[in-house]
């Protein structure tokens, strides 16, 4: 006798493109935004399921990381695309504030993440936005999927939908997916996991300016690094700090256990995988 029960991967999986479907008939296809990770990448292969073209763009601070194209580069030629490049609100709010720079600047904009969407719907013409959002990551999100569901129909009949924002012409397909969930979607549709390039492990392409994720891409890849540090002089001064901090960190743990210094290895903060 067959077996007709679904796993709760299946269930998660058709609830996807449920939510995908229910809004196809509104608009032709839709902007996604891409962060690299493996939450974006799942949304983006869900996507491309139910919609004859997709067009992906990407927030960045600072430009041109070859880290960042070569992830891209595997994503254009898979899904037949071109990944639309934008600057980041966190890039607008460092050039405000003067951060990690040797000195103030005229930007006195204040960016928001809507500005960037709405500029990406203006650049390619479709309204509505796909993003990777799990709600379990932190209750921001959990309260933002949920207020957009609760909205008014102004008499469409159409229904409330968790992980569909009507209002906002927002769509987030794996809302309630929890993170082993996405890994074994990425392993059912055999896609590759994204490739790490900072010291996240939970976020590919995550080279924000911190003191571990500069040090990381410093040892890993040293002409992104210049690039880093050309856009963001003063970021350099995180890393000399935190490689300072390892050394007497390890002169430390060498004095403690009684050997030379040079032979004991500095911590490795990343965070673990969940």
């Amino acid at each position: 006798m067959p077996n007709y029960h679904l796993s709760q991967l299946d269930q998660l999986e058709a609830e996807a493109i449920f939510i995908l479907r229910e809004t196809a008939a509104q608009f032709e296809n839709p902007a996604l935004l891409f962060s690299g990770g493996k939450d974006s990448l799942v949304a983006l292969d869900l996507a491309s399921r139910v919609f004859t073209r997709v067009q992906p763009y990407f927030r960045y601070e600072v430009q041109g990381l070859a880290e960042h194209e070569r992830v891209f580069s595997a994503i254009e030629a898979r899904y037949k695309c071109e990944v639309i490049r934008v600057p980041s609100p966190e890039l607008a709010s460092k050039i405000r504030y003067g951060a990690f720079l040797p000195r103030e600047t005229n930007f006195r904009r204040d960016l928001k993440h809507v500005d960037i969407e709405n500029y990406v719907r203006k650049k390619t013409g479709l309204d509505w936005v796909v993003s990777g959002i799990r709600m379990e990551e932190s209750l921001q999100r959990r309260g933002m999927v949920n207020d957009a569901k609760r909205w008014r129909d102004n008499g469409t009949g159409l229904p409330e939908i968790l992980g569909i924002d009507r209002l906002g012409h927002r769509l987030w397909p794996i809302c309630k997916w929890g993170p082993q969930h996405v890994k074994q979607y990425l392993a059912a549709r055999r896609l590759p996991l994204p490739v790490q390039t900072g010291m996240n492990r939970n976020r590919a392409t995550d080279l924000s300016l911190n003191a571990e994720n500069l040090k990381h891409l410093k040892a890993t890849n040293p002409n992104d690094y210049r690039k880093m540090v050309e856009r963001f002089p003063l970021a350099e001064v995180l890393v000399k700090r935190r490689e300072m901090f390892d050394e007497d960190l390890a002169e430390q743990s060498a004095q403690a256990v009684g050997v030379e210094p040079s032979t004991v290895q500095p911590t490795d903060h990343r965070p673990s995988e969940p």
